[in-house]
């Protein structure tokens, strides 16, 4: 006894396992006056009120319903069932039939002054788990116009990824715009006021999910790691479909990271992309290059204000002359003045710099191109080429060295194009025979190769 019990349950539970075919009620008819379905007129004067075709789209399957008297309030288009994996759409378009043009007087009595209910049972279960108005939502108003895109409309259903195995059931319910304001959405599933229903199967299965190889190009100068959250990829591995993967660089010292991308789509900025195919991820970085900016002061510094002179880097903090920064960063030095009246000028490199003249300071903003040599000429001060105050330097023209005992050291041509900079002794052997100015922490002094 207990052993047919046993292959009884089995047998009725495998039975459920593949399916049974869901009962669904036909829905309440209600017309104008609010009386229900009555079978010796079921339609009132809305005779007018049906779709004329149906057309169903899943990637190559198309199928196609057209009306044909008489006419049916609650229709089950078993022709029309559908095949649909999770994550597919269907596509539903449909044409109502027409009384005439747009009117501004009256609303038509066809599917125009009705509003679209989409009811779908997912899981086959006979209950209707999803219940949304998705055409027609306002009711026209002062009985002008009507819902026209009731009468021609596509909508696209898309299939859950995660849907069982088994036949769903979508409902369009054309109902009254009016109806149903005030209901639950049980209300516009089960009862249709003046208009008409439409439904259909779908053969329903869980999403395929694909896997797909990620390749990382390998870079000499950089670690490239690919992440699934904090799981690290191998290059050449398959991940599934949908997956987000993080990039992550790390360059070699003095390199930095120009690119990132994902099948030659730049995400640089993000890091991140999502496998729908085959992907192939590289990296593009380049040598970082430095240029050193000093800056030197010609002049009576008396004249300058309590900040003195400032250096800051691209990122606004302060430097000292001689830092070394990347090519092409950003920099700017602020000269504050004791009054208004004391002038400034700048030369960057031995040329006229342009600098803003605002109160009691002066503003000059550059970029790292080489070496960025700034020479700062205050009141008393001509530009480097005139001796202002006795420099403690000499020319030793046996070594062909200027000897200084500066920190800084900067030696132009009498038109104030510099030459070279150093400190200490400077080597002058490459300079031809001729007169020069040397800066030495500031001071001036000429001297003659």
């Amino acid at each position: 006894m207990n052993k047919f019990y046993v292959i009884l349950s089995s047998f009725i539970f495998a039975f459920s396992a593949m399916g049974m075919a869901a009962t669904y009620t036909e829905p309440t008819y209600v017309t104008g006056d609010g009386s229900q379905h009555n079978p010796n007129n079921p339609f009132d004067s809305y005779t007018d009120s049906y779709v004329e075709t149906i057309t169903l789209t899943n990637g190559d399957q198309t199928k196609t319903w057209n009306y044909q008297a008489p006419r049916v309030f609650w229709n089950v288009l078993t022709t029309m069932t559908m095949d649909a994996k999770g994550g597919e759409t269907i596509s539903a378009h449909f044409v109502a039939h027409s009384l005439g043009e747009y009117s501004e007087s009256t609303v038509k009595q066809d599917l125009r002054y009705t509003a679209v209910v989409l009811a779908i049972d997912w899981n086959g279960d006979g209950t209707f788990e999803s219940v949304q108005k998705i055409v027609g939502n306002t009711p026209p108003s002062h009985n002008v116009g009507g819902n026209m895109d009731v009468l021609d409309f596509t909508y696209d259903i898309v299939v859950p990824d995660d849907v069982q195995v088994g036949t769903a059931r979508v409902r369009f319910n054309y109902t009254n715009a009016w109806f149903g304001d005030n209901g639950t959405a049980a209300d516009f599933v089960t009862t249709c006021k003046e208009g008409i229903v439409y439904d259909f199967d779908v053969n329903v299965s869980p999403k395929v999910v694909q896997n797909y190889v990620v390749t990382v190009t390998p870079n000499e100068h950089a670690q490239i790691s690919l992440l699934n959250g904090t799981e690290t990829v191998t290059s050449g591995s398959e991940v599934p479909e949908g997956t987000e993967l993080t990039v992550n660089v790390v360059p070699d010292d003095g390199w930095k990271i120009t690119s990132i991308k994902a099948n030659e789509v730049n995400i640089t900025d993000s890091r991140t992309f999502v496998v729908n195919g085959a992907t192939t991820v590289s990296v593009e970085v380049s040598e970082i290059k430095y240029g050193v900016v000093t800056y030197s002061i010609v002049g009576d510094q008396s004249y300058l204000g309590e900040g003195g002179i400032e250096l800051y880097d691209g990122e606004s903090n302060i430097v000292n002359s001689g830092v070394k920064l990347e090519e092409g960063s950003f920099y700017y030095i602020i000269i504050y003045t004791k009054d208004d009246e004391v002038k400034v000028s700048v030369t960057l490199n031995g040329n006229p710099a342009e600098i803003t003249d605002d109160v009691n300071m002066f503003y000059y903003e550059g970029i790292v191109e080489g070496d960025q040599n700034l020479v700062i000429t205050l009141p008393g001060g001509t530009s480097g080429l005139e001796p202002v105050v006795e420099a403690i330097a000499h020319y030793n023209p046996g070594q062909q060295m200027l000897c200084t005992n500066g920190s800084s050291v900067l030696i132009y041509d009498l038109s104030g194009r510099l030459l070279l900079s150093g400190s200490g002794n400077v080597s002058v052997s490459e300079l031809a025979d001729g007169f020069y100015a040397a800066v030495v922490d500031g001071r001036t002094i000429k001297f003659k190769k």
